[in-house]
């Protein structure tokens, strides 16, 4: 294909991200090259990912799918709900003549049997998008044998109050930080965006991503934004072990238990006493 034919291509279709086909020829979308390649920075994806088989979940028209296979990938699934050719990808997928296979599902419908097992998943601007976020993260921990690359809008630096006004958590105050919080957007109070549902701080991050099976890592953070490496942790997910959500049996002595059973000592739900959360809110 010519250079003309792969322009008048590309000029065809309006983009959700900016990929460069060849030098100087990028698709046009609504976020540029540059603001990409800088999440490429904060996230940490590996220079090098040879022999490495990668997941990208909310893939859209591919940008961190295709960067992926740039960098050595051996094996590559870009994952989303909507059909290869909706929002570009099987355009774009032709330009560069790219090995990267399309799944469409739900995250929530993830399963090895499915999809397979990948040694790194990228979930790159998802997170808030979910109306389920920790089944979210069960599901991922399903298919992850290595790490995950997260990436989310984070509450800490960006709470958006019922009049619209944006504040961070350690002005209202400094405590907040240090207890698990989601904020809830039932409609389109985040960006304007009916699709954006929780932004959750720091801590619900880390203890969320702790509680399904993955130890977290702090990366980078930038503007509202955050992104954690986390790393899969061997043994049965916390949150099975001791809730509702696990499997129960009735044993031999007629008693029925948890059968997951508790495979390592129990975390603290909290470092803050509750004489410490006195008079918050009542500014």
């Amino acid at each position: 294909m010519s250079r003309e034919e792969k322009l008048e291509r590309i000029k065809s279709h309006q983009r959700y991200h900016s990929i460069e086909i060849e030098p100087e020829l990028v698709t046009p979308g609504a976020h540029p090259l540059g603001e990409l390649r800088q999440v490429l920075e904060h996230v940490k994806l590996p220079a090098s990912a040879e022999g490495l088989s990668v997941l990208d979940i909310g893939a859209w028209d591919g940008f961190f799918s295709v960067e992926a296979e740039r960098r050595g990938a051996e094996r590559v699934v870009a994952y989303d709900l909507t059909p290869e050719d909706h929002f570009g990808f099987a355009r774009v997928k032709e330009l560069l003549g790219s090995k990267v296979d399309y799944v469409q599902g739900s995250v929530y419908e993830l399963r090895r049997e499915a999809v397979g097992s990948f040694d790194v998943v990228l979930s790159v601007g998802d997170l808030y998008h979910l109306r389920y976020p920790l089944l979210a993260l069960d599901r991922i921990h399903d298919v992850c044998d290595n790490y995950m690359l997260l990436e989310t809008h984070c509450l800490d630096h960006c709470v958006l109050l019922d009049d619209g006004q944006a504040m961070t958590l350690e002005r209202i105050d400094p405590r907040l930080s240090r207890i698990p919080l989601y904020r809830f957007y039932p409609a389109n109070e985040l960006d304007g965006d009916y699709s954006n549902w929780f932004s959750p701080n720091r801590r619900a991050l880390e203890d969320g991503l702790r509680t399904v099976g993955f130890e977290p890592t702090l990366l980078s953070e930038w503007g509202d934004r955050i992104a954690y490496k986390a790393e899969k942790l061997e043994g049965v997910p916390e949150y099975l072990q001791e809730t509702y959500e696990g499997l129960f049996v009735r044993d031999a002595d007629g008693v029925v238990r948890n059968a997951c059973g508790r495979t390592r000592p129990a975390r603290g739900s909290s470092d803050v006493e509750p004489s410490d959360l006195s008079g918050v809110g009542t500014r």
